[in-house]
């Protein structure tokens, strides 16, 4: 071990509470009438309040001990962010019962693993659609005994609304558990290996709310849109667990594509996501700067310049000062207006946010808390915070965590205080699901977390994310790759939709490159390139554009421009270019798109291969452009 730090860290953290339910009670009562959660119904927002959620949470309480759900079974819950979720989470809670979620976008593979890894004994569907598919595999789900369906009218007498109802005659106290019982088994991502199930406890998930209270400034006033799934640690504890802690609100986005819609009619002052929907807001704005006239980029750049010397602190002089109000009138306020209009934190999580987008956010008037953690960590370890802000970091540890730095599993890095991250506190989980062997591989021999994330403390004591272990990786000179902060600076140009670098025992990197399909055929149709209908091109068009001396040209010197910063080793030579989204859907992704990369090279290895074996290489296979003359030959 090579360094410490921590915040606070008493020998025992005091939690209040028992346990996650006495704080859903007891928060309950406090907060009254206050408005909770907000769903869209009819082009309308219908709002409840705490008091309505604990009557609710009574009512299916009673309805699920009808189903013998006892202390210690599993209840599943595949369905996206809904008052229901929150309702049959706590519900199953106070009967002592621990929760199961899954995404509603996997696979019924995905589930059917689950629901028997796990033991889930009752199943709460989303919609009908799910339902059918749940009650057709139960043949093959021998611990599942119930089965519930979140829509249907009350004459179904396994929809949601019947078990509600029922649950109103057959009222039960809330089981008086433990903080050390088990409330949340979360499958990981699984990019490389089969989802292992993480063991959270009570103590787990209240620590991270008593973190979160202590760290932040957050009101009960604040309000959140909801879009992270809950089936992830980091949405379900920052807009279900300590929301209830903290008292403030949250709308339920109706979807994806009316996410932009959501802000603008919710207003949220607080925004919780991951850096992919930051990263689409400046690529978005980058994208429609790049092509305004020169007087609004001017008009621009020069406001965002002035925006950073305020943001340090420095004066402006009168021009500034007249280019930072045009700019703000013209371009910053419109984007703000984007968010609603009120938007003053937000959140990012799951992922390194690149500091350019980070200064991006908080040059606009939006105060950006990057964090950093693992499902394995209830999740936060670190985080940027108002009493400690630094961007291009992830912060210092939070309330109760202690981080020590291990260099001994590593290769040649950059930084030479490099070390594995080990987290230590009462986040840490219980372990894996019915696997001590990879419980036994996740501790060190004094208890710490192995993160399996590279990183080092800067001078002034804030965590700085360097990659993963197991992503590193050594060319045949012998030098060390960690590809991810790599494939982060090229994710950022607005061509690029996801990058994935290459060269594990090779000679050099090369580059797999997910287009942004829209970004490259406006930016083809400007240099004379022909459609004929550029909103949606044909399949041989977009072969046609991928292959074009002008694209190959834009994407050499994307990868020159995007990875001028890195060591002359590291620059991927060579690159492919593929129109193939990269998603959860193809399955090149995990639920978190996060890169699936044993998935990606195999999906790519014909173009892989050639690309090492010719020297120029341009052909055409599988909806991908290869070119062997790229950047830094």
């Amino acid at each position: 071990m090579v360094a410490t730090a921590s915040q606070n860290i008493p020998n025992e953290v005091e939690i209040e509470y028992q346990n996650l339910v006495e704080m859903q009670e007891r928060s309950c009562v406090r907060w009254g009438k206050k408005t909770m959660f907000g769903t869209k119904r009819d082009g309308e927002w219908v709002w409840i309040n705490f008091d309505d959620f604990a009557e609710l949470v009574k009512h299916v309480r009673g309805g699920l001990q009808a189903l013998n759900i006892e202390p210690g079974d599993k209840v599943g819950i595949i369905s996206r962010n809904c008052v229901e979720w929150a309702v049959v989470c706590y519900a199953s809670l106070g009967l002592g019962a621990a929760i199961v979620p899954m995404y509603e976008s996997q696979s019924s593979a995905d589930w059917e693993y689950i629901i028997n890894h796990s033991g889930v004994k009752v199943v709460f569907t989303q919609n009908s659609v799910i339902f059918d598919v749940i009650e057709k595999a139960k043949s093959k789900l021998p611990h599942v005994k119930g089965l519930v369906n979140m829509t249907g009218s009350v004459q179904d007498k396994r929809s949601f609304i019947h078990l509600l109802e029922s649950g109103k005659s057959s009222p039960v106290e809330s089981y008086a558990g433990a903080l050390e019982d088990l409330a949340l088994v979360i499958y990981t991502s699984g990019t490389t290996d089969k989802p292992k199930g993480v063991m959270l406890s009570h103590r787990n998930v209240l620590s991270q709310a008593l973190a979160l209270e202590n760290d932040y400034s957050f009101s009960p006033e604040e309000r959140t849109l909801s879009f992270l799934p809950w089936a992830h640690v980091f949405g379900q504890g920052g807009e279900l667990h300590a929301l209830i802690q903290l008292g403030y609100s949250t709308a339920f986005a109706e979807g994806v594509p009316q996410i932009v819609q959501n802000l603008s009619e919710v207003k949220p002052t607080m925004l919780m996501s991951v850096p992919r929907i930051f990263n689409r807001i400046y690529d978005s704005i980058q994208g429609k700067i790049t092509h305004s006239p020169w007087p609004i980029r001017y008009i621009y750049h020069r406001g965002m310049d002035a925006a950073a010397k305020i943001k340090n602190n420095e004066s402006l002089d009168m021009a500034e000062k007249v280019l930072y109000k045009l700019a703000d009138i013209l371009i910053f306020s419109k984007v703000r207006a984007k968010f609603g209009g009120h938007l003053k934190y937000a959140v990012s999580g799951g992922a390194a946010l690149d500091p350019e987008v980070a200064h991006f956010m908080d040059r606009l008037g939006i105060t950006v808390y990057e964090g950093y953690g693992l499902t394995e960590t209830s999740p936060m370890i670190s985080t940027n915070s108002p009493s400690h802000m630094k961007i291009g970091t992830v912060g210092k540890p939070v309330y109760g965590v202690q981080v020590k730095l291990d260099s001994s599993q590593l290769g040649e890095t950059k930084n030479s205080h490099d070390g594995e991250i080990v987290c230590y506190g009462p986040n840490v989980m219980q372990g894996y699901l019915g696997d001590e062997e990879a419980t036994k591989k996740a501790f060190t021999e004094d208890g710490g977390l192995r993160t399996g994330d590279v990183g080092h403390f800067d001078d002034e004591g804030f965590l700085v994310i360097t990659g993963r272990i197991k992503e590193q990786y050594k060319l045949q000179n012998g030098k060390w790759v960690v590809p991810s902060p790599i494939e982060d600076k090229l994710a950022l140009s607005p061509y690029v939709g996801a990058a994935m670098v290459y060269g594990n025992q090779r000679e050099y990197n090369i580059a797999i490159l997910s287009v942004n399909l829209d970004e490259v055929v406006t930016y083809a149709v400007k240099r004379g390139i022909q459609f004929r209908n550029s909103d949606k091109p044909e399949p041989s068009e977009i072969q046609m554009t991928l292959s074009h001396p002008t694209i190959q040209d834009l994407f050499e010197t994307v990868l020159n421009k995007q990875t001028e910063s890195c060591r002359e080793y590291e620059k991927p030579r060579k690159f492919v270019l593929s129109s193939e989204e990269w998603s959860p859907g193809t399955g090149l992704t995990t639920q978190t798109f996060k890169l699936k990369r044993m998935a990606i090279a195999a999906r790519y290895a014909d173009q892989i291969d050639r690309l090492f074996s010719e020297d120029d290489v341009f052909a055409y296979s599988n909806h991908a452009i290869f070119k062997g003359q790229g950047a830094g030959t």
